[in-house]
């Protein structure tokens, strides 16, 4: 939060500084394309796009970028753009989404149980699941998987 206010101080610091503004609408949509590409490639966001509108002041314009870390969480960078020396500032925000935790694996159990007998499996399946087992007569079965 404190990199933030020190780029809208310096936004304000820069618009008391006097400079060429843009007076048609083709010469804003080019700042703005130009001010965007910038700020874009100084966020070093993967995916980054320019969120809304600028901010216009004297001598920069500030603009929100949004895009991905490279650890897969969402972010936003805040990016003042100096219109005289082309330069860009950013500092950026809280992460806005964070990564969705694994599932943990389901529970396995080694028995195959059904009422009056258990049987043990070789390899381990989930609980609850269907299974077929033998019993000490060498009769087939089907019973649900327990630990």
């Amino acid at each position: 939060m404190r990199n933030v206010k020190r780029l809208v101080t310096m936004a304000i610091m820069v618009g008391a500084v006097s400079a060429a503004q843009a007076s048609t609408s083709e010469a804003w949509k080019e700042l703005y394309t130009k001010a965007g590409a910038a700020c874009v490639k100084a966020s070093a966001l993967i995916g980054a796009k320019v969120r809304g509108d600028m901010a216009d002041f004297s001598g920069a314009v500030l603009l929100i970028v949004d895009g991905s870390h490279p650890n897969g969480t969402r972010g936003t960078a805040y990016c003042l753009y100096d219109k005289v020396t082309t330069k860009t500032e950013t500092a950026a925000a809280q992460v806005t989404q964070v990564a969705a935790a694994p599932k943990p694996a389901p529970a396995t159990g080694r028995t195959c149980w059904t009422e009056g007998y258990a049987a043990p499996m070789k390899s381990p399946r989930p609980i609850g699941a269907a299974c077929r087992a033998r019993d000490s007569d060498g009769e087939s079965y089907f019973g649900i998987v327990r630990r």
